[in-house]
């Protein structure tokens, strides 16, 4: 993944992996901001229930400003799999 363009962000780097989905150290090309971006894992991405929650949990987390909630820029899919950008902290 390194390398390749989700929307916006160029992926730097991978940071991790859980249960849920891989999160990757990324640079919004236009802005120039660094940022994390959050890729499903593909074996849930199929599962349209996961996925409408990993994009219902962005869109709230969206509306929130807390300094312990991570900020979500944005949320799309990626070859069909759900992502979303997010401040980096």
């Amino acid at each position: 993944m390194e390398g390749q363009q989700i929307g916006a962000y160029l992926i730097e780097q991978k940071l991790g992996e859980g249960g849920m989905g891989a999160v990757y150290l990324a640079t919004h090309t236009l802005m120039g901001t660094r940022a994390v971006v959050k890729v499903l894992l593909p074996s849930l991405s199929t599962n349209p229930e996961v996925a409408q929650r990993f994009i219902n949990e962005a869109r709230s987390a969206s509306n929130i400003r807390h300094r312990n909630i991570v900020t979500v820029h944005e949320c799309g899919r990626r070859h069909g799999e759900p992502c979303r950008g997010m401040e980096r902290i």
